[in-house]
C-alpha cells in the first residue's frame, strides 16, 4: 500500500465529530479508535454504528464515560480496555451505560452484561469492589473483563467459586486476571497453579493454596498432588512466611487443612518456639493435644 493510500484510508477512517475514527463495515459503522489527545469526558458513538472493536479505546486518557447506543450490538473482547498496565494508575473508561432498549447489552450494577442465544455473558466490570460477586445469572465469563480491577477475589455465583487474587502485587495481578474467559472457561487456572507453585512463600500465596485445595474446580490430580507437596514439603518455608507476617488466620487453615502432622509437629512446634510466637505456637500445641496425640491404655492388672 502506498502513501496515498494509506492517506485514502485514514480519511476514510475520521469522523466529523472529531473524536472517533470508524470504517464501514456491510452492516454499519465500527468505531476502531479515538483521538488520544481529546480531553472530553463522555463520549456516544455515531448514529448507526453496530460494533466497537478491539483495542478502540487503547489510548484512551480522559474518557471516563462511554454511552452505548441502540444499534451497537457487537463489542469485541478488548474494546472497552485501554492500554495502562499494572504500573500506570488506571486511566480507561470507569462507566458504561447502554441506552434503553438495546437488544444485547445492559447494566447490571457494575458489571455490564450482554444477552446472546438466550444466554447471559458478562463483558467487563468496571466497579471498585475488591471482592466483586459475579451475578448466577452470568453464565459466560468473557476475556478482558477483570482488566485493570485491583480485585482480591472475584466470586462466580454460576459456579459457586471464589477465586483469590494477590491485589497487592500489580504484575501477578495482571498475569492472573487474563485467565477470565480463556480456553472457552470462565476461568482456566494454567497461569494460576503455574504462579501458586511458583518458589516463594508469603502470607497471599499460601491462602491461595489452600483454597484452591479446598475447591479444586478444574484441577487435575497431577497438579493437585504437586500443589499438596509444596505446602508439605516446605513447611518449614511456610512457617517462616507465616510467622514474619503474624499470620495466625492462615495458620489455622494450615491446620485444619492437615499439613501439620505427628511427623512434622514437634519441628513446627520447635520452629514457633524459637521465633518467640506465642500465640501460633499456643495454637499448635491446642492442635496437637486435640487431633495429634494418642492415649496409651495400661492393660495390665
Amino acid at each position: 500500500m502506498d502513501e496515498k493510500e494509506l492517506e485514502a484510508l485514514f480519511e476514510e477512517e475520521k469522523t466529523a465529530d472529531g473524536y472517533g475514527y470508524y470504517r464501514n463495515d456491510p452492516d454499519g459503522l465500527c468505531l476502531t479508535g479515538v483521538d488520544d489527545e481529546d480531553d472530553r469526558k463522555e463520549y456516544t458513538p455515531l448514529a448507526g454504528t453496530v460494533r466497537i472493536a478491539a483495542g478502540a479505546f487503547s489510548a484512551t486518557e480522559h474518557l471516563e464515560t462511554l454511552v452505548l447506543p441502540v444499534s451497537v450490538t457487537d463489542i469485541e473482547a478488548g474494546a472497552l480496555s485501554n492500554g495502562s498496565g499494572w504500573a500506570a494508575p488506571y486511566k480507561g473508561i470507569r462507566r458504561i451505560v447502554p441506552e434503553a432498549g438495546n437488544p444485547v447489552y445492559f447494566s447490571e450494577g457494575d458489571f455490564l452484561c450482554g444477552r446472546k442465544e438466550g444466554k447471559i455473558f458478562l463483558l467487563r466490570y468496571l466497579g471498585g469492589d475488591a471482592h466483586p460477586v459475579v451475578p448466577e445469572a452470568v453464565e459466560t465469563v468473557l476475556p478482558g473483563a477483570f482488566f485493570n480491577r485491583k480485585v482480591s477475589t472475584v466470586t462466580l455465583e454460576n459456579e459457586d467459586l471464589t477465586i483469590l487474587f494477590p491485589s497487592g502485587h500489580g504484575y501477578f495481578l495482571e498475569q492472573l486476571l487474563k485467565g477470565f474467559g480463556q480456553n472457552g472457561l470462565n476461568y482456566d487456572f494454567g497461569e494460576y497453579d503455574r504462579f501458586l507453585l511458583l518458589q516463594h512463600y508469603n502470607r497471599i500465596r499460601i491462602k491461595m493454596l489452600l483454597a484452591r485445595l479446598e475447591r479444586p474446580v478444574r484441577l487435575s490430580d497431577e497438579v493437585k498432588e504437586a500443589l499438596k507437596e509444596h505446602i508439605s514439603g516446605h513447611m518449614e518455608e511456610v512457617i517462616k512466611a507465616l510467622m514474619a507476617e503474624n499470620a495466625v488466620e492462615e495458620l489455622a487453615d494450615i491446620l485444619a487443612a492437615g499439613f501439620v502432622t505427628a511427623e512434622n509437629a514437634e519441628a513446627v512446634i520447635e520452629q514457633l518456639n524459637r521465633a518467640g510466637k506465642a500465640e501460633m505456637l499456643s495454637l499448635v500445641m491446642r492442635y496437637r493435644h486435640e487431633h495429634l496425640e494418642t492415649e496409651e491404655f495400661d492393660f495390665t492388672i
